[in-house]
């Protein structure tokens, strides 16, 4: 999955950071994406607080009313394949996943 890394302060000048599932508009290039997760890697969308993670509840928390995209990716025949999932988000609790497609 496309991700993006979110960079919070923990305190005493020191940082950490988090990967979510990244939050992409329509037609957003995903081959020129440059953060992917590793496979069997587990991907937050959003964490509800309290939480250990300072600073973010991630991308996907305060979305309302949009439609976003999930960029994945798979490697077959030597090569990098591409696609995306097309998600309605009314609320955090409220999402659905509407299609998909993939190269082959």
């Amino acid at each position: 999955m496309a991700t993006q890394t979110q960079t919070y302060y923990v305190g005493l000048g020191q940082t950490s950071s988090m990967k979510w599932v990244d939050t992409l508009a329509y037609e957003t290039q995903i081959d020129n994406i440059a953060e992917w997760t590793a496979t069997n890697n587990i991907n937050y969308m959003w964490v509800v607080p309290p939480t250990t993670i300072l600073g973010s509840n991630g991308p996907w928390y305060n979305l309302e009313n949009t439609e976003k995209y999930i960029g994945i990716r798979y490697y077959k025949s030597s090569e990098w394949k591409y696609g995306w999932i097309k998600v309605n988000g009314i609320s955090r609790n409220d999402i659905s996943l509407v299609s998909f497609a993939l190269e082959t």
